[in-house]
Formats: structure tokens, C-alpha cells, sequence
């Protein structure tokens, strides 16, 4: 029983795999991905503000259990048991898991075990768990909805993306893979620009690889984007990184 929720939203199921295209349509999608994810019930009120952000139509009530019902003969359809998954509460529905696989989930669990592993210098075992994690968090949330409660778990997985790139940058770093190290870093500074450290591994990696004055200006353009957004100067950290690396004295 595994459930992907990054990218394309589908189920694996002992006998089949389930698809977008076999759920009840955009609020079938939004159901099952809601309910894999709350852990609990979720009320009626809760699902029908994320289904109708806007004006609720006023048949909303009646349109919740045909959906569930068509949840659940999708998931039967994969060999899963959907009708004692999907179960009815108390003005609530609850997605019942005996076990469980959610590729997001697994991302974050891979991050904490990577950042465990910088922590303790395993850099092999580092690079293996944020490989994981930066696989499944590549790709978009719920692409094409809007919604609180979307948001937030786009920044959450967001977060979890630039933190893996993170642990990847630092391990190419320590195996001298400089334009892998430059490339992670890149990558992660587009997500988050005011990521610090994201800068620092552009900057160690730039430098190297012996390309002083790219180095250089990577660590001005830090100190432009820093003064202009947040009115701050770069750490003591990266200007020791500064001054260690390219034996420069940080411009005035």
C-alpha cells in the first residue's frame, strides 16, 4: 500500500494502481490527498472550505458522500479495502490506514535520518538519504490549487527540499565534486534566495574549483541581496568562510 502525493496523486494497491484519472474528479483528489494526511477525522466544514474556497454552492452537504463512496470503490478497485478506509464519523470521514507509505512522509523521515548523518560526518550516508528525499520533493504539490492548507504544506515541503539540497551540496563539498556541490547550492538558493547557507556552499564550491572571482562575486551578490531585502550584513560564518577561502578582507 503505498500513496504519492508529490506529483501525479496515485495509489498502489495489492491488486492495481490507482490513478487521478480514477478518482472522482479534482475534489476526489483533493479528498484523498486531505484524508492520507490528516492523521485523523477531518469535518465536513473542513472539506467543503477546501473544495469551495469562495461561496459554498447549497447542495454541499450531499456531494460529500457520493465522493467518498466513489473513494472507496476506487481504492477497492487497487485490492485495498475501501470501505473500511473511508469511514464515516460523526460529521466527519476518516481515512483509516493499517500500515503506511506516503511518499511525502517517507521525504522528511529520509531528511531527518541525512541531517543525522551530517551531524555524526557520514557524508555517504547523508548523500543516500537527501538523494531520497530531494527525488520525491521535486515535484509540485497539488499543482494548480490554492488554499491555506495547501500553502502550508507547500512551505513545509518546500523547506524540506532546500534542507535536502543542503545535505547533498555539503556531501558533494566534502568529496571534492565541486560542480555538483555548485549545482545543489543553485538549486536550493532559487527555492529560498535568502538561504544563507545555500550561498555558503556556492561560494565553497566556486572556490574549489579555483574560480576565485566567481567566488567573489557569489559572496557580493549575497551581501547586495541581503542589505537590499533584509537591511542585514552576511554572518560571521560566511565572512569567515570569505576571508578563509579566497584571503580576502570583506569589503567595507
Amino acid at each position: 500500500m503505498r500513496f504519492y502525493l508529490a506529483g501525479r496523486v496515485q495509489v498502489e494497491g495489492p491488486d492495481g494502481i490507482m490513478t487521478e484519472h480514477d478518482l472522482p474528479g479534482r475534489q476526489g483528489r483533493l479528498l484523498l490527498v486531505r484524508l492520507v494526511l490528516a492523521r485523523g477525522p477531518v469535518t465536513h466544514d473542513q472539506l467543503a472550505d477546501l473544495f469551495w474556497p469562495g461561496e459554498r454552492p447549497s447542495v454541499w452537504q450531499s456531494t460529500l458522500s457520493p465522493l467518498a463512496s466513489r473513494l472507496r470503490a476506487a481504492l477497492d478497485a487497487t485490492g485495498l479495502p475501501g470501505r473500511s478506509m473511508v469511514r464515516a464519523r460523526q460529521g466527519a470521514y476518516e481515512l483509516i490506514l493499517p500500515e503506511r507509505w506516503v511518499d511525502v512522509e517517507v521525504a522528511i523521515r529520509a531528511l531527518d535520518r541525512a541531517e543525522g548523518h551530517l551531524a555524526k560526518s557520514n557524508h555517504a550516508g547523508a548523500w543516500t538519504e537527501a538523494a531520497v528525499a530531494s527525488a520525491i520533493l521535486r515535484r509540485p504539490f497539488l499543482d494548480g490549487e490554492d488554499h491555506p492548507w495547501i500553502d502550508g504544506w507547500r512551505s513545509t515541503l518546500s523547506d524540506a527540499m532546500v534542507r535536502s539540497l543542503s545535505c547533498l551540496a555539503e556531501s558533494w563539498l566534502v568529496q571534492e565534486r565541486w560542480p555538483l556541490a555548485e549545482s545543489a547550492a543553485d538549486e536550493a538558493i532559487r527555492i529560498d534566495p535568502l538561504r544563507e547557507v545555500a550561498h555558503r556552499h556556492r561560494i565553497r564550491a566556486l572556490a574549489g574549483a579555483g574560480n576565485g572571482a566567481r567566488a567573489l562575486r557569489a559572496y557580493r551578490e549575497l551581501e547586495m541581496l541581503l542589505a537590499e531585502e533584509l537591511g542585514t550584513t552576511p554572518s560571521a560564518e560566511t565572512e569567515a568562510l570569505y576571508e578563509r577561502l579566497l584571503g580576502l578582507t570583506p569589503p567595507v
